[in-house]
C-alpha cells in the first residue's frame, strides 16, 4: 500500500518522464550533450552502458559483454523512469530492433521515449578522433584503430534515414561545425515535446 501510493505521489509531482536516446556516431558529442542535458533536468540519470560494460571483468575479450551491459542498463533505465524521472542515455546503436526495445522499455515504466540522431560528417568525426585520440579511462572505442572507427562512422550515418524511422518519437540534427553550446542548443529545439520534469536544480 506504501509503495503504490509513493509512486503515485511520484508521478503526480514529475508528471511524465522521458528516455532521452541521444543516438550517432563515434565523436558525435554525445556523451557531452548527455552531461549538458542531465544538469538541467531534477535527478535525470546519465545513463552511459559503454560505462557499465568497462566494469564488467573480461569485458575486452568477451563480445558477450555488450549484451550483459545493456540489459543491465535497461534495467537501471526502467526503475529510474518508473520512479517518475528523466534519463538520458548517450548510446550508438545501429539496430532498428534494439531501437524498438528501448522504446519499449520506456514504455513499460510509463514512460516516453526521444530519439536524437545526431550527425555530422564522416570526415569532421574522423578529425575530431585524431585530435582527441584515445580515451584515457577505459572504453570499447580503444578497442579500435582510426581506419576502423572511420568505416564504422561512414555505416553509421548510412543507416540514419532507417533509424530515424524505427520509432514514432525520433529526430535528426547535424552539429557539424558546432560548438558544444551550439549543439546543445540545436538538441534542446529538437525536444520541444521532451521537456524536463519536477523541478530543475
Amino acid at each position: 500500500m506504501t509503495a503504490v501510493s509513493t509512486t503515485a505521489m511520484t508521478r503526480e509531482a514529475h508528471e511524465i518522464p522521458t528516455l532521452i536516446h541521444l543516438n550517432g556516431p563515434t565523436g558525435v558529442g554525445k556523451s557531452t550533450l548527455a552531461a549538458a542535458l542531465v544538469r538541467e533536468r531534477h535527478l535525470a540519470l546519465n545513463l552511459d552502458i559503454d560505462e557499465l560494460r568497462v566494469r564488467l571483468g573480461q569485458w575486452e575479450s568477451t563480445d558477450d559483454s555488450k549484451r550483459v551491459a545493456r540489459h543491465l542498463g535497461f534495467e537501471l533505465a526502467r526503475r529510474h523512469l518508473h520512479a517518475g524521472y528523466d534519463v538520458v542515455m548517450p548510446q550508438l546503436i545501429v539496430s532498428v530492433n534494439v531501437i524498438h526495445e528501448i522504446g519499449a522499455v520506456a514504455r513499460s515504466a510509463g514512460a516516453e521515449y526521444c530519439q536524437v540522431l545526431l550527425v555530422a560528417s564522416t570526415e569532421e568525426l574522423v578529425a575530431r578522433l585524431g585530435v582527441d585520440g584515445p580515451h584515457v579511462e577505459p572504453h570499447p572505442r580503444n578497442l579500435f584503430d582510426l581506419d576502423t572507427l572511420a568505416s564504422q562512422i561512414a555505416y553509421t550515418l548510412e543507416v540514419v534515414p532507417e533509424l530515424a524511422t524505427a520509432d514514432a518519437v525520433s529526430t535528426v540534427v547535424d552539429v557539424g561545425g558546432l560548438s558544444a553550446p551550439q549543439a546543445l542548443a540545436a538538441v534542446r529545439v529538437a525536444l520541444p515535446d521532451c521537456p524536463p520534469v519536477g523541478r530543475n536544480n
